[in-house]
């Protein structure tokens, strides 16, 4: 899982990254990422849509037909009925 968070990272862009970093590893405010970053709030939202999408792509975590989050053990791929995906309840047990 570690290597798995370290590949989307990579995937992040410098400003994705330290957007990224703010919203979630240091839980700041909207207000506190705007006042630190040289973007508008309109150029942050699309970053951290950006950075969220890459990172969740990167990671392979996604939805069945249930609405249950599952996640990818090896390479991406579709088909969500092989054992390369795994309820993401049951990793964190």
């Amino acid at each position: 899982m570690l290597s798995k968070i370290t590949i989307a990272l990579r995937k992040l862009t410098k400003e994705e990254l330290q957007v990224f970093n703010m919203m979630f590893y240091e839980n700041r405010k909207d207000d506190y990422i705007l006042s630190n970053v040289p973007f508008c709030e309109d150029i942050i939202y699309t970053i951290k849509k950006s950075a969220c999408i890459k990172f969740v792509v990167a990671l392979g975590i996604d939805y069945d037909k249930n609405d249950r989050l599952y996640f990818c053990n090896t390479e991406y791929t579709e088909e969500m009925e092989t054992d390369n995906w795994i309820l993401l309840e049951d990793v964190f047990e």
